[in-house]
């Protein structure tokens, strides 16, 4: 699951299965699964449909925050480019 995840780092926005097969699978049926399995954890939800019916997913913000840049401690200035916004919650909990 955590390779899965820095794997789908480099999407940029909406993905769906097919998007997924260069980057991080090979197999159609384990990227189906990955993301029913992404999906029942909370960490990536359905984003809609495009023509043809093909579902589209997208990982939730704070989870594509973290595997791009992984804990808060341990962000480092010359990767962070541009503005990192964390839900309220999380940037006053420590």
């Amino acid at each position: 699951m955590r390779t899965a995840l820095l794997r789908l780092r480099k999407m940029s926005g909406d993905f769906g299965v097919d998007d997924m097969l260069p980057e991080v699978t090979a197999s159609p049926e384990v990227a189906a699964d990955l993301l029913d399995e992404l999906i029942d954890r909370q960490l990536a939800h359905a984003a809609g449909t495009v023509t043809g019916g093909r579902r589209l997913y997208r990982l939730h913000d704070p989870v594509r925050q973290y595997v791009t840049y992984g804990p808060v401690s341990s962000w480092h200035p010359e990767r962070v480019t541009g503005q990192v916004r964390l839900p309220r919650q999380a940037a006053h909990s420590g």
